[in-house]
């Protein structure tokens, strides 16, 4: 008989999912399989011609340049193979946000938000970094932290 316990810890500093079984069978190995394949930890990344498996943690944004995407960290760049949507396909359960069509950022790495007099809203990041959210995006984004 199988028995499904989900609990919630709000002193867990990143989620944590615990299989317990009595032994290792196909059934676990499946739902193993499952998370890793549908739930990635890391992104595969380029930097001159070497492979890089980058935390999604450690990902400040994910952004489109001259017909290529790429990926900032605190303090490096690298190419990703894949299309933007792909990648945020990918990302649709961590706190990604897509700014405007062509950057998504990580609202992790935000160090705060300026809603100009204009009506822009420039994005900080913690590495420095300022981003413009595009004027399609301002209403989605106000909804996302839950400002009017």
């Amino acid at each position: 008989m199988k028995k499904i316990v989900i609990r919630f810890d709000k002193n867990l500093e990143k989620d944590l999912i615990e299989i317990v079984a009595k032994e290792d069978n196909p059934l676990v190995r499946n739902i193993e399989n499952y998370i890793n394949n549908n739930f990635p930890n890391s992104i595969n990344c380029y930097k001159n011609n070497q492979l890089f498996r980058i935390p999604i943690d450690d990902v400040f944004k994910i952004f489109c340049e001259d017909s290529f995407v790429y990926l900032k960290t605190e303090d490096q760049k690298f190419e990703i193979k894949d299309r933007l949507y792909e990648i945020e396909s990918k990302l649709s359960l961590f706190p990604f946000f897509k700014i405007n069509k062509s950057e998504l950022i990580n609202m992790n790495k935000v160090k705060d938000f300026d809603f100009t007099y204009s009506g822009k809203v420039l994005v900080h990041l913690s590495s420095g970094e300022i981003s413009t959210v595009s004027r399609r995006n301002i209403n989605k984004l106000k909804e996302y932290l839950g400002v009017k």
